[in-house]
């Protein structure tokens, strides 16, 4: 089972309520790991655009207690890139969100 976190921001937190606090945030990793036991990982929703803040997210929650797993991210166009600084922190899911451009779901048909 995972659990996953709103975060705030990796440089320039503030304090609660300034962010959705409550969730697995990295200031409360030890409670997390101490109360909640059952809980097998703790996960980041990922919608940090800068890159220098989506890789500080990545190395909060890629610990040797801690499995990375990346269950929400931003998944448009250059967005993407984040895939590989997700493997390359030895990520086992990343799951990219936002596949809707200009209100409108790209599809493509499938063809036998």
């Amino acid at each position: 089972m995972y659990v996953n976190a709103s975060l705030r921001d990796p440089f320039k937190p503030g304090r609660p309520p300034k962010y959705e606090c409550g969730g697995p945030n990295d200031n409360v990793f030890p409670i997390w790991k101490t109360e909640a036991p059952a809980v097998d990982l703790l996960a980041p929703d990922i919608y940090q655009r800068e890159t220098a803040k989506y890789l500080k997210v990545l190395d909060f929650y890629q610990r040797p207690d801690n499995p990375l797993f990346v269950p929400e991210t931003i998944g448009q166009g250059a967005y993407s890139r984040f895939l590989f600084a997700a493997l390359g922190h030895g990520a086992i899911g990343f799951a990219p969100f936002g596949w809707i451009i200009r209100g409108r779901l790209k599809l493509r048909p499938i063809r036998a």
